[in-house]
């Protein structure tokens, strides 16, 4: 998956997590903040031979 997606993603589920009307969607919405900060963190340290599409975009041509 595209690392900048995930940066946004977890960003924007911080931000509703911030403006959560109860504890439940709160913490629901930081459940998945958290689990985008994982996915990050894992793609952040793959090895580049890790294969095509991990860190980079497809090619455009």
């Amino acid at each position: 998956m595209d690392l900048n997606y995930m940066i946004h993603r977890e960003g924007e589920e911080r931000l509703r997590a911030d403006h959560a009307v109860c504890g439940q969607a709160r913490d629901a919405h930081l459940v998945m903040a958290e689990s985008y900060r994982d996915r990050i963190a894992q793609g952040r340290t793959l090895p580049a031979e890790a294969g095509p599409g991990v860190h980079s975009r497809p090619s455009v041509r």
